[in-house]
């Protein structure tokens, strides 16, 4: 076998075009690498800003938008219901205006974040300027805020369907548990309006919106079948609202400007 020696090099000049082309070399690797990175993380991060756009137009911007709308009706239906115990009306009456379980429709929300969820596993928001981080935290930082009253809502709907559908008034003390069970609803229904308010608001700062579609797609929902069935048990009507997206109030309850029942077109 024939063994060549390596070349020798001849002088500084022939020294530095082997070295040269040595580091031009690693450079086309280390570009090419940082190439493909970049456009792996330009897909990556196309399709995490698309599932949360996603997510907070068409789930949780129509909900938020749905419970504005229907604010002033749940907080009336829960005054209904109280005045019809207090005046002594039948339980099997009080059990039929309660509803069946969940006859609180809007409770069934959900208010998802698995778009957020998603985008700090893969660590997309290193990847993400800082503002448009802050846009995505600010919208996102409302959720579970909504979902833990959305929990203690669920829990004491629970009350309404612990009337007993027997003949006879409510005795004071059943009276005092519903009474402490609605105003339990009131203040859940006070709490994620308010915050509803300040989700909207944030989607505008960040330049997106509760969808169109989505917001007439809910009022086909089963959710809404129910909160209309217990609307219409007590007898209510022109209390939904069409909220102002123009006039979000945030030291408070929203600015809403009166529309018709049933399901209002969304503010464009």
């Amino acid at each position: 076998m024939e063994i060549h020696k390596p070349k020798a090099v001849h002088g500084w000049g022939e020294f530095l075009k082997e070295v040269g082309i040595i580091v031009l070399g690693v450079l086309i690797a280390l570009s090419a690498e940082q190439v493909v990175e970049a456009l792996h993380w330009g897909h990556k991060m196309t399709e995490l800003r698309a599932a949360m756009r996603e997510e907070l137009t068409t789930d949780d911007g129509p909900e938020a938008w749905f419970r504005l709308a229907a604010h002033d009706c749940l907080d009336r239906y829960l005054d209904a219901l109280q005045a019809a115990a207090e005046g002594g009306a039948d339980r099997m009456k009080l059990a039929s205006l309660a509803g069946a379980h969940p006859g609180y429709g809007p409770a069934l929300f959900t208010w998802d974040m698995e778009g957020w969820r998603s985008l700090l596993a893969a660590d997309g928001a290193a990847h993400m300027p800082s503002d448009e981080l802050a846009k995505w935290t600010a919208t996102y930082i409302i959720i579970p805020e909504m979902q833990h009253y959305a929990q203690d809502e669920r829990e004491a709907i629970g009350a309404l369907q612990s009337i007993r559908p027997t003949t006879g008034p409510m005795t004071p003390a059943e009276l005092d548990d519903l009474a402490r069970s609605l105003q339990r609803l009131r203040a859940d229904n006070d709490w994620i309006a308010n915050y509803a308010t300040f989700y909207l608001s944030s989607l505008q700062k960040a330049g997106l919106k509760a969808d169109p579609r989505a917001i007439a797609a809910l009022y086909r929902s089963h959710g809404y079948g129910l909160y209309k069935k217990s609307i219409d048990a007590a007898r209510l009507t022109g209390c939904e609202v069409t909220p102002d997206l123009n006039r979000l109030d945030l030291r408070g309850m929203p600015s809403m400007a009166p529309g018709a029942s049933g399901a209002p077109a969304p503010t464009r």
